[in-house]
């Protein structure tokens, strides 16, 4: 973990991590939509919406209800205005929020989903699911459900393998940011950035010419310079997924700057930590998906468990 004194002791190499990337880093995350349902429904666009300040949980909800629609009047919803993609949405979600999860403070994990601010999130996807109808059941999501049209708007990562899987179908498409909620001051999208490597330590006697070795040798379809850059790559990726989209490269290039990172993305995939961490966001979303059970008393019944099994894993 990122956040352990010894990790960042053995990988700093004059100021500087030095590794070894994953094959598909994925920098950041966010909605994608459709842009053929988009024109064709005269649906407002969410990222112009963005770019105005005015993207927001509202603003969401609205044209996901425009955009959940029965077309043959069998009262069988044909297209729903969004997918949720199970537990990863909650993170980006309760961070717009200015909320969390599990917050790591003072040397602990704790956690937090009974706060005000992770609440209202919570509440706010319970009423997307239960309220407003207008998210697809939980559990049938896939890529052929989007590639057939059965919802507008899905979250996902931003990556070359985003544009390669779009470009195969035929879709047009944009990516935009998670929308923010009420409690977000500043109206900054928050989101979270994670790239898997494999450090090299600060002993080796040219950590970064090791980085660049290891990385030519396993990214041979890369220029590793900029590749160890995470700037840099995240820039090369916005160059390839929206070649004719200026307006997306600029947004996106800014959004980079806001970062928020969540506790729960401070373990490494694999660990203990990570794998309970992904079972809490686990939990939480199917009941608030799956009922209209009121959020907090659901959080409150939970939080002794979540604790003790956040506590257990951490070693705390």
């Amino acid at each position: 973990r990122f956040n352990d004194p010894l990790v960042q002791v053995l990988a700093t190499y004059k100021n500087k991590f030095w590794f070894i990337p994953e094959v598909n880093p994925s920098y950041t995350a966010g909605y994608i939509y459709n842009l053929d349902i988009r024109d064709q429904q005269g649906l407002p666009d969410p990222l112009d919406l963005a770019m105005k300040g005015q993207w927001n949980w509202d603003t969401m909800a609205d044209i996901a209800k425009m955009a959940t629609r029965d077309f043959n009047g069998d009262g069988i919803i044909d297209q729903y205005g969004i997918s949720l993609y199970g537990p990863a949405i909650l993170p980006y979600h309760i961070l717009t929020n200015n909320g969390n999860i599990v917050e790591y403070k003072d040397g602990k994990y704790n956690f937090v989903a009974d706060s005000p601010q992770s609440l209202r999130a919570l509440t706010s996807i319970s009423d997307l699911y239960n309220v407003h109808k207008v998210v697809e059941p939980w559990g049938s999501w896939n890529w052929t459900s989007f590639i057939d049209r059965k919802f507008f708007i899905v979250y996902e990562s931003i990556g070359n393998a985003l544009k390669d899987k779009m470009n195969l179908n035929g879709i047009r498409f944009r990516v935009v940011a998670p929308p923010v909620g009420p409690d977000n001051t500043d109206g900054n999208a928050a989101m979270t950035a994670n790239s898997m490597c494999f450090v090299i330590p600060a002993m080796q006697a040219d950590p970064k010419g090791m980085a660049y070795l290891l990385t030519e040798l396993s990214q041979t379809y890369v220029d590793p310079e900029p590749y160890i850059d995470p700037d840099a790559n995240f820039n090369n990726i916005l160059q390839y997924v929206f070649p004719d989209d200026p307006a997306s490269i600029q947004y996106w290039q800014a959004q980079s700057k806001k970062i928020s990172t969540s506790a729960l993305n401070y373990g490494a995939w694999g660990t203990p930590f990570h794998q309970v961490a992904a079972w809490v966001q686990n939990q939480v979303l199917i009941q608030v998906s799956k009922s209209n059970t009121p959020v907090a008393a659901y959080v409150d019944s939970i939080k002794s468990a979540m604790q003790s099994n956040i506590n257990s894993v951490a070693g705390q």
